[in-house]
């Protein structure tokens, strides 16, 4: 059964208005008590309606001229985490990367905006005083912790965030990803593996989560299974 606002509402020990609230970014409660209510709704598995939102936000503006309409500022940020700009710049794929993302914004007569946070604090401040239309997130998200998803969900909820080149293996289908076909990688690898050697063929793991290794992984295992080599 999907878990309903009621329902975190009952666990929060606060009512629907208040969690709704929460989600919306209102100031009319307070930040100790937004966090309790993203938390539990991390914990119960609760998926936020962002459009239902937005849709009620825009009602709200249009009927109360105390509240200013959104204004683009034609900027996007690209986050990079738990790096820094020499690397990136030294990578040729995230090289390539970059350079086709400001083409295909700047041809839409907009610019990207580059953060490089250190820690969750910083990824926090930068997305809380953004003022730029869209968020693009890119680079060792796996290390994100799950109470950070709270504020995902938050920003979510107001802007389009979009993670680019990988995702966050339990939360998946909670928000946009764009990625590449990892699992074709582990496919065709381990396919030109049993085709080229009559031995083992091992799949070696960094140890470190990632989603993109784990999406390879699974590539592998199909075509061991097939080729009943596991």
């Amino acid at each position: 059964m999907p878990i309903s606002l009621s329902m975190v509402a009952s666990r929060a020990g606060t009512s629907k208005a208040a969690v709704s609230r929460a989600f919306s970014g209102s100031s009319e409660i307070s930040e100790e008590t937004r966090q309790r209510i993203f938390k539990i709704a991390a914990e119960l598995g609760y998926i936020h309606n962002a459009s239902r939102s937005q849709h009620a936000r825009l009602i709200r503006s249009q009927n109360d001229s105390s509240v200013p309409p959104a204004e683009r500022t034609n900027l996007v940020t690209l986050l990079f985490y738990k790096t820094n700009r020499a690397h990136v710049y030294n990578v040729p794929y995230y090289q390539e990367l970059i350079g086709q993302l400001d083409k295909t914004f700047r041809s839409e007569g907009m610019n990207i905006i580059e953060a490089y946070p250190q820690n969750e604090k910083e990824y926090s401040r930068i997305m809380k005083t953004a003022s730029t239309d869209a968020l693009i997130l890119l680079s060792n998200i796996e290390y994100l912790t799950d109470e950070f998803i709270s504020l995902l969900r938050l920003y979510a909820a107001h802007k389009p965030l979009v993670f680019l080149s990988n995702y966050i293996g339990k939360y998946k289908n909670e928000f946009h990803s764009v990625r590449a076909d990892d699992f074709g990688v582990g496919t065709n690898g381990a396919e030109y593996c049993c085709e080229n050697n009559n031995g083992e063929v091992v799949f070696v793991d960094s140890g470190l989560g990632m989603a993109v290794v784990e999406d390879r992984f699974l590539g592998y295992k199909t075509v061991m299974y097939r080729e009943n080599r596991q």
